[in-house]
Formats: structure tokens, sequence, C-alpha cells
């Protein structure tokens, strides 16, 4: 869990009783690392910390940068070599497009899945998944439809949110 505001730790809708990643740790075999990183570009003063998360599964090495508001070199060092970035593009709460795009580019993974940006489902005052993409120019760009898995071709991949789905 990359920070405990309401639309990323509410947990009360995961049934049963399930297990938190919230500092680094190992879980059903898989490492989990997380490291601190600033929500907002004011170094958190704003809207506080979030989390990083890298870990490997099937082969894949994944990095979620959580509500990233700011990148250094020490956070570029700690992400390290990196498969699947999960970044977030909407700006306002996390990276503008332009700065994601920037930090794709200097990240260079094979796969890169747009987050946290303004859709039908989230009315917030950021920008659109399409901006984004708008910014790519001729980097690759795949429909995943609603999951991911390691066959898709490299590039950006959009997948569709869950509550979008026909």
């Amino acid at each position: 869990m990359s920070h405990y505001h309401e639309d990323h730790g509410w947990i009360g809708a995961v049934p049963g009783e399930p297990i938190v990643v919230d500092r680094s740790r190992r879980v059903a075999g898989i490492t989990f690392t997380l490291w601190t990183t600033a929500h907002d570009g004011a170094a958190g003063c704003r809207m506080g910390l979030s989390r990083s998360m890298r870990f490997r599964l099937d082969g894949v090495t994944v990095l979620h940068t959580g509500d990233l508001g700011d990148v250094d070199d020490a956070w570029l060092k700690a992400a390290g070599r990196v498969d699947l970035l999960l970044l977030p593009v909407g700006g306002v709460y996390t990276l503008p497009p332009e700065r994601a795009l920037a930090l794709m580019d200097a990240v260079a993974p094979r796969w890169c899945i747009p987050m946290h940006y303004r859709s039908d489902a989230v009315r917030l005052d950021m920008a659109t998944r399409d901006e984004f993409v708008a910014r790519l120019g001729t980097r690759p760009v795949t429909s995943g439809g609603h999951t991911f898995h390691p066959g898709l071709p490299p590039g950006v991949v959009l997948l569709d949110p869950a509550s979008e789905s026909p």
C-alpha cells in the first residue's frame, strides 16, 4: 500500500483478512521493497508522503510508483531495472503528464501502464490518460483490455478500468 489516504488505504472492500504490504517484507514468497517518496512537488509538505513499491512476480520486475510527486537521483537508483512500470500520469496529486513521460523515459521499462488520471469513473481535476498518450509521439501503445500479461508487445499498455467496462 503506497499510503493511507482514503482512495488508497481502504481495505474494507476486500473480503477475508488481506495481508497489507505497507513496508518492505516478504509475503507468499514475494519480496516487496518499499521506499518513502514525496506525494507532491513540495517534499511532501502539501499532501504528505507516499511509498514506491518494487517486487518481482513470474519473472517480471514490477515498480508501482505510488502517488509520486517528485523524483530525484536516489529514487531512480532505488527503482533500478524495471520491466513493468505502473505510473501516475494525471498531475495535481502526482506527476503531470510531461514529467511522467520524462520519468518513463528515464526508467526505460519494457512496459508502462498509466494510472491515476481523470476518467468517466474518476472525475477529479486531473489530466486524462489521453493527455498522456498524446505526448508519446512514436512510442508504441498497446491496448491490454482488462489484464496485463508478459506476452504483450513492449511499450505503453492501456488497460480498461474495470468500472468502465461494458
